[in-house]
C-alpha cells in the first residue's frame, strides 16, 4: 500500500486550498455535514479507480449529501445494540427505585443486584462489539462505495469476505488511520499548548489546527481503503475474466457482475 501517497496527496491538488477549505466549512454546519462522509466515499472510489486527482471537487453536494446519509443511518442501525442493550440496566434500576419507593425493599434488592449483573454482562459483550464494529465499519464503507446502495451496508458476508481474503493490507489501512487520527490529536494538543497562550492569533491558529486535523485523517483514511478497494475489484475483474472469455468463446454476452455479491 501507498501509505506515504495517502498523507501527501491532500496538498498535491491544484485546488487543495479551495477543497479542503470547503470541506472544513461544510464539517462545521450541522446536518449539511453529512456531505463529508459522502465526499469521503467520493474519495474512495476515485482513489480505487486510478483518478489522477483523487480530491474530487464540491459540484455535486446533492450526491455526497445521499451517500452521507445512507452511512449515517448505517452506522445509527449498526449502534442500536448500544442503545438497547445499554439501555436495559439503566432500565431494571429505574424498576428497582420504583419498588423501593413502594416499601417492596426485598424486591427491590434482587432486582438491583440483577441489574448490576446485567451491566457488567451488557458492558463487557458492548465493549467487544464497539471494539468489531471499529474494525469492520471501513469495510461496510467500501461495500458502499462499490455497490452504492443501503442493502449492500449489510450484507455481512460479503464485507466480513472482504476482511478475510486481504488481512494484511486491511488492517494496515486501519491502523495507519488510527495512527494518524492519534498522531493528529497529539500534534493538535502540543501546538494548542505552544501557542494557545498568544491572544486573538495564537488562540485563532490553534482552532483552526482543532478543525482541519480531523479533515486531514479523514482524507487519510479515504485513501488507504480506496487503495483496499482497489486491490478488491482487481481480484473480482481477474475472477471474472476467464468467465468472460468463455462467454465469447460460446457467443453469449458475458455477465458484468461482480463476485462476493
Amino acid at each position: 500500500m501507498e501509505i506515504n501517497k495517502a498523507f501527501s496527496y491532500p496538498v498535491e491538488d491544484r485546488q487543495w486550498a479551495t477543497k479542503l477549505g470547503l470541506a472544513i466549512l461544510f464539517w462545521l454546519v450541522p446536518i449539511l455535514n453529512l456531505v463529508w462522509l459522502g465526499y469521503q466515499v467520493e474519495v474512495i472510489r476515485r482513489v480505487r479507480d486510478g483518478h489522477s486527482e483523487p480530491l474530487p471537487d464540491w459540484s455535486d453536494l446533492g450526491l455526497y449529501f445521499k451517500n452521507g446519509l445512507v452511512l449515517f443511518l448505517t452506522k445509527l442501525i449498526y449502534g442500536l445494540p448500544f442503545l438497547v442493550l445499554g439501555g436495559l440496566p439503566i432500565l431494571g434500576f429505574l424498576i428497582a427505585a420504583f419498588l423501593k419507593s413502594n416499601d417492596l425493599y426485598e424486591v427491590s434488592q434482587v432486582v438491583n443486584t440483577l441489574s448490576i449483573v446485567l451491566l457488567v454482562c451488557m458492558g463487557l459483550f458492548l465493549l467487544v462489539y464497539g471494539v468489531l464494529l471499529a474494525m469492520v465499519q471501513p469495510a461496510v464503507t467500501v461495500q458502499y462505495a462499490r455497490y452504492g446502495t443501503f442493502g449492500s451496508c449489510f450484507q455481512i458476508r460479503t464485507i466480513v469476505q472482504y476482511i478475510l481474503r486481504y488481512p494484511a493490507p486491511y488492517l494496515t489501512a486501519w491502523a495507519v488511520s488510527i495512527a494518524a487520527g492519534v498522531g493528529a490529536a497529539f500534534v493538535v494538543l502540543t501546538v494548542a499548548m505552544a501557542i494557545g497562550w498568544v491572544p486573538c492569533l495564537g488562540q485563532l491558529a490553534a482552532l483552526l489546527l482543532q478543525i482541519a486535523a480531523p479533515i486531514y485523517v479523514g482524507l487519510i483514511y479515504a485513501h488507504l481503503f480506496g487503495q483496499f478497494s482497489r486491490m478488491v475489484l482487481v481480484e473480482a475483474m481477474s475472477a471474472e475474466s476467464p468467465r468472460l472469455d468463455q462467454s465469447d468463446t460460446s457467443g453469449q454476452e458475458g455477465n458484468l457482475g461482480l463476485p462476493f455479491k
